[in-house]
């Protein structure tokens, strides 16, 4: 992504610029200054995302919690909300699914729905469509 952003073959400047955020805390050379700006601005609307969407998933934690696999698994998604396309809401009610079977508290935060993201077989593409819902 960011051979193609400095090479300026990218055909989505955004995708690409989200897929660097989503990968910047583990980033040991400086940002191009030039997608500085853009690819910060990715950064920070994932994390409200990721926060909104942790938020989401844990208060709706302890009604799936009471419900069967199936209907559990259907209250984080629709917890997720629902501009957020169906593989969006399936990825991240199953990454909440796993934090609660991992961990005693089975809280999700930011930082474990964005790397449920980046984890994912999702599309850059839903991803983008993902974050830009919120």
């Amino acid at each position: 992504s960011m051979q193609r952003l400095l090479m300026g073959d990218s055909d989505n400047v955004d995708e690409d610029a989200l897929c660097i955020a989503l990968t910047l805390h583990r980033a040991t050379a400086p940002l191009p200054q030039e997608f500085e700006a853009l690819i910060q601005d990715w950064r920070r609307r994932s994390e409200r995302f990721g926060q909104a969407v942790a938020i989401r998933l844990n208060n709706a934690n302890v009604l799936a919690a009471s419900r069967s696999s199936r209907g559990g698994r259907s209250a984080l998604e629709a917890a997720v909300g629902g501009r957020v396309s169906k593989p969006v809401r399936s990825a991240l009610a199953a990454a909440a699914l796993s934090c609660r079977l991992e961990s005693a508290q089975g809280n999700m935060d930011a930082d474990l729905v964005l790397d449920a993201l980046r984890r994912s077989e999702l599309q850059m593409s839903e991803i983008l469509a993902a974050v830009r819902s919120t």
